[in-house]
């Protein structure tokens, strides 16, 4: 057997899978689709979402398959993240690299595997959604097509999870930076019309509360002098 290695890249590729923020995430349905699809596709009995971590890979997403994760150095997933396209063992008994592979001796039994890299938009390879069958097997020109299609489509998903939790994650800073600062900071519609935010400083500076601001949002400026009032609204 030869086992799975750090990719060239391998220190930056860890860094950019930690900003995804994935591992050990509970199951999504739009990944457990694009797995079952994939398996449709390709009409194997396993398919997975598989995500290389330093030294494990782990099943975002599953069809046929009980393990949660597996060992990096065993893993066909860890070869696979080393090309830039599909990654095919069409009979491991007759491969050299998992002849002897504890995942092809004993369960799952792995006879055939194919590997969609997951490449993130910085080319850092995550993972890969990968096909797997007992027996040997042949894909078509068009079920290769689908499967790396499919691999791009979960990576658009990762990407946008991706997103979304540096987007909570700097909501989160912004709000205890607001909620702690003694200065009044507010967030308005450009017509002032409306507030999206207001920090709790205001009730101790204005002496009114943040919700008959969010309810009348002019009510501030009713402290101006009024000689004032346009030249601050303006």
């Amino acid at each position: 057997m030869i086992p799975a290695l750090p990719t060239p890249d391998e220190s930056r590729r860890l860094a950019a899978l930690e900003k995804y923020a994935i591992l050990d995430t509970l199951p999504e349905q739009t990944f457990d689709d694009l797995t079952a699809l994939a398996a449709q596709i390709c009409g194997t009995p396993v398919a997975m979402i598989s995500l290389v971590d330093k030294d494990r890979q782990w099943f975002k997403s599953k069809v046929g398959m009980d393990a949660a994760e597996t060992a990096r150095d065993i893993s066909f997933c860890g070869h696979a993240i080393h090309e830039q396209d599909l990654f095919i063992v069409q009979d491991a008994l007759k491969d050299e690299r998992f002849v002897d592979n504890p995942l092809v001796t004993g369960k799952p039994s792995i006879r055939f595997y194919a590997g969609a890299p997951l490449i993130n938009p910085d080319h850092r390879a995550l993972g890969a959604l990968c096909v797997i069958d007992h027996v040997p097997r042949v894909l078509t020109q068009e079920q290769q097509q689908a499967l790396r299609v499919l691999g791009r489509q979960v990576m658009a998903h990762l990407e946008l999870h991706r997103q979304t939790h540096e987007l909570i994650e700097s909501e989160k800073k912004f709000r205890m930076l607001a909620e702690h600062i003694s200065d009044v900071l507010w967030i308005s519609a450009p017509d002032l019309n409306q507030l999206h935010y207001v920090s709790p400083s205001y009730e101790r500076i204005w002496g009114r509360t943040a919700k008959d601001l969010y309810s009348h949002p002019h009510e501030w400026s009713d402290n101006i002098l009024p000689e004032d009032r346009e030249h601050v609204f303006e």
